[in-house]
């Protein structure tokens, strides 16, 4: 008995104390459970976030399935600051929410309105006719600038429909849009502007009465309209061949306007200005093979970087760039013109795009900041012009 009485009261006391541990852990609990509800109140200051996730739902059910409660049914708190707010003072927290919101949805519009539609390369393309003009030592004229624009919107804007319209999963998901509502907003924008842009081109074309002019803008919509069928067919030259209709716009559209434009540059001056733009446009059209490389193999069609690596195609357009720099520079000695340092600053961003540009450049990149580089020989001009900078 008394070996009995002594176990029973040792179990006794070993009861007591779980129980009593029991219960300060229970009491521990349901403070941790309380502070933690508080600092949801107050900001979530002093909430610990969960380690698999990071949502304000998820916190809250982990912490009430570790206590064992049930949470009530009921409405979602709402995080407030422990900061005082005038009545009329918006929160410090929607503030940033908001800017950023206002900020992309800005940058949405840019882009669904410019860069996704063709305008921006449209425009950037048209601007080598006031370059052109400004380098031949004539005040701008708005006509062949308007017309071109309205030529490169109608042209670029029938490619894009074409490609959107044989677009496939593999390759070309970028030109097919999934989100609801985009898609249908997007080819209405397009098959708008392809009307409008083909309606201002033939209003151009009536107004300026020239068959020379018709002549020569319907000549160069036949080039690209021959390059739709010549690309599989042309291994290895498709870039060079868009860089020659570039060549050919930025040059004879002014020209038709004003057919003795060229007569006051030079020999020398002549092919440096001609040497520049197929440069500029070589470098846009290789750097976009690169960038599409997979739907080139897709479509059996040949270029530099589908047939020869993306590695080797941007080594020979660095080649090609450093011999038109060089070629530059032996014109220049050779007929004893001036260093032109803003046809320099050209080649040289030429090579930075080169180099910057890659198949893992986010394409939006390549719209935004590598299209533009079209209308850098017109910045330069007017900047050097604008400060009368000379060599």
């Amino acid at each position: 008995m008394g070996n009995f009485g002594s176990c029973h009261a040792q179990s006794g006391e070993q009861s007591c104390t779980q129980r009593v541990r029991r219960k300060w852990l229970v009491q521990a609990l349901v403070v941790i459970n309380l502070t933690a509800a508080t600092s949801a109140k107050l900001g979530g200051a002093w909430a610990l976030p969960s380690t698999t996730s990071s949502s304000p739902s998820s916190h809250s059910s982990s912490r009430f399935r570790l206590t064992g409660y049930r949470r009530k049914a009921g409405p979602t708190p709402v995080l407030v600051s422990s900061q005082r707010q005038s009545p009329g003072q918006p929160m410090p927290d929607a503030m940033p929410v908001a800017l950023g919101r206002k900020v992309w949805s800005t940058a949405d519009a840019f882009l669904e309105l410019l860069v996704y539609t063709t305008l921006w390369m449209s425009f950037s393309l048209a601007s080598l006719v006031p370059f052109v003009q400004l380098e031949c030592g004539m005040k701008i004229d708005g006509r062949p600038f308007w017309a071109a624009a309205s030529e490169s919107i109608a042209v670029y804007t029938l490619d894009h429909l074409r490609d959107i319209s044989k677009a496939t999963k593999s390759t070309g998901e970028h030109k097919m849009i999934f989100r609801q509502g985009c898609f249908h907003r997007r080819l209405f924008l397009l098959r708008a502007l392809l009307a409008v842009s083909i309606l201002a081109l033939a209003s151009s074309l009536l107004a300026a009465r020239s068959w020379i002019v018709s002549l020569t803008f319907i000549g160069h919509v036949l080039l690209c309209a021959a390059y739709a069928k010549l690309k599989p067919r042309m291994p290895y030259c498709k870039a060079f061949y868009v860089s020659i209709c570039v060549v050919f716009m930025a040059v004879a559209a002014p020209c038709a306007y004003a057919p003795t434009l060229l007569s006051s540059l030079g020999g020398a001056t002549f092919w440096q200005l001609l040497l520049l733009i197929f440069s500029v446009a070589l470098t846009v059209e290789q750097l976009q093979d690169i960038r599409d490389v997979d739907e080139d193999l897709e479509a059996q069609v040949v270029t530099l970087a589908s047939g020869l690596g993306q590695r080797r195609a941007r080594q020979l357009l660095l080649l090609f760039q450093a011999a038109s720099l060089s070629l530059h520079i032996l014109i220049m000695q050779r007929a004893h013109l001036p260093l032109r340092p803003h046809f320099l600053a050209v080649h040289v961003a030429c090579g930075l795009c080169s180099m910057g540009f890659t198949s893992e450049t986010p394409r939006s990149l390549f719209q935004v900041l590598l299209e533009p580089l079209y209308a850098l020989p017109l910045l330069a001009t007017v900047l050097r012009a604008s400060t009368g900078f000379s060599l």
